[in-house]
């Protein structure tokens, strides 16, 4: 006998995961045929900074995307994975690709939903700017995939305007500075 699939059981197979990506290394945000990259000034000591990356707990504060973040490895070094959940959107794994305490740590998705895409990534590095100062930069690089590869033109042209690119180059950098340099000041 068959059985309907309800209503709720419908949306969790849509915001399951549906595919797996390959693990692809850092350079895909400087060579990716679409890339973004954002930056802010931290008034924070690059330890605190890190310190702030490495706690997945903290990244829904300063995330704007992110509704929890939790490691389903051993976390903080490469090979660790984590599952991100997103407000409004499909789950996803990813995979450090890179970790260097206290300068950088870079992901690659694993396993998602996202339709057009065949690989992304995205790195977060501190730079020192003096004792109390750091520079964030933020850079994710995706390759096309499917229609994706068709649209990938449009898709640069528009980024700029795109909701997603305003919170990833706009919104994210700026609450991630605003919140390490709150922890600064306690």
């Amino acid at each position: 006998m068959a059985t309907s699939q309800s209503p709720i059981d419908a949306i969790k197979k849509f915001y399951s995961f549906k595919s797996d990506f390959p693990v692809v290394d850092r350079s895909l945000v400087d060579h990716a045929p679409m890339r973004l990259q954002a930056k802010a000034m931290v008034h924070a000591p690059i330890e605190l900074a890190f310190r702030a990356l490495a706690d997945q707990t903290t990244w829904p504060t300063w995330y704007p995307t992110y509704r929890s973040v939790e490691w389903t490895s051993a976390p903080n070094a490469e090979g660790s994975t984590r599952l991100v959940k997103r407000k409004g959107r499909p789950s996803f794994e990813q995979q450090v690709i890179e970790w260097e305490d206290p300068f950088r740590i870079a992901f690659c998705i694993i396993r998602g939903r996202e339709p057009g895409v065949a690989a992304a990534a995205e790195e977060f590095l501190l730079r020192p700017m003096g004792p109390q100062a750091c520079e964030f930069t933020w850079r994710f690089g995706a390759e096309p995939a499917g229609i994706g590869k068709a649209l990938a033109p449009v898709f640069r042209g528009v980024m700029g305007k795109h909701p997603f690119a305003n919170i990833a180059k706009e919104r994210m950098p700026k609450k991630f500075a605003y919140y390490v340099t709150s922890l600064n000041r306690q």
